[in-house]
């Protein structure tokens, strides 16, 4: 026959079932957020079946960042239109940490990809080749001028990019790659212009740069952080095709040196807008 105790768990039996400690379910009767159904004569204490649907209501919200006290307060004060906006409050939280691990996600597998690229025996390094590109788009951040720009600068401009983007949740990729302007590029200078991280679409903000679809001239560059050789290799394939520079220049970082360990395994691909119309590319 069964007995009243034989539909409740005890202290070990319920918190096997909530997939948690003794230890937990001991402070939360302690603090009276959730307290036992029955004490026995014994002394020992049974939980309900019921009360698992509480424990993982408390463990939900608590992992979206409510804090027991306001968990307690609900829990002994039900109100309807309270535990509404609790949960509004909660639901944004989880939004955020969604696209944050998205995020982090996007990078492992961006590196994952690199690095892979970078150890397979398919990448020709600084071998030119015609490619046709479909409209990008990125969040740009003006580069520090050159020259007086300290490495602080260029860390305080990147901290500033990265925290940008972030706050205002533009999805865009952790790496930061380059824009170098027609003019500059065809002067031969090639310090960026703009940092950048490349976005999924467009997004309503003074920061977007759209990158045309067209036709470019890309390589693929492996060394240190001084890519101008990878530019000139650029120019020289331009200028011996007679082709027109018409865009500006995209530096695509694919792996840094802390994927490898060494500051000299760069690794990156450079996009440079062309037609196919005779000119004549200035010499230096």
């Amino acid at each position: 026959m069964k007995t009243e105790k034989s539909n409740l768990f005890t202290t070990g039996a319920f918190a096997a079932l909530c997939d948690t400690t003794k230890e937990t379910l001991r402070h939360y009767n302690n603090i009276g957020i959730l307290k036992p159904e029955k004490i026995g004569d014994n002394g020992y204490q049974y939980y309900s079946p019921t009360q698992f649907f509480d424990f993982y209501l408390i463990t939900s919200l608590k992992r979206a960042g409510s804090p027991l006290s306001d968990i307690k307060r609900y829990m002994e004060h039900p109100d309807a239109g309270d535990f509404l906006r609790l949960l509004y409050k909660q639901q944004q939280n989880l939004f955020h940490e969604k696209m944050m691990l998205e995020r982090m996600e996007q990078l492992i597998r961006q590196s994952i990809d690199s690095i892979e690229l970078a150890l397979s025996d398919k990448p020709i390094f600084e071998q030119p080749e015609i490619i046709f590109c479909e409209e990008e788009y990125f969040i740009v951040i003006e580069a520090p001028a050159i020259g007086g720009s300290s490495e602080a600068d260029y860390i305080d401009c990147l901290t500033a990019h990265v925290h940008y983007c972030m706050q205002n949740d533009i999805g865009a990729e952790f790496r930061i790659n380059s824009i170098v302007l027609k003019e500059d590029f065809l002067k031969g200078k090639y310090q960026p212009n703009y940092f950048c991280s490349k976005i999924a679409k467009p997004v309503t903000s003074d920061r977007l740069f759209v990158k045309p679809k067209g036709c470019y001239v890309s390589i693929l560059y492996k060394g240190s952080t001084d890519v101008s050789p990878a530019y000139e290799k650029l120019r020289e394939y331009i200028t011996q095709n007679n082709f027109t520079v018409c865009g500006n220049a995209y530096e695509y970082e694919l792996a840094g040196f802390l994927s490898t360990g060494d500051r000299k395994d760069y690794f990156c691909k450079v996009h440079i807008q062309i037609n196919r119309q005779p000119y004549a590319m200035p010499s230096f």
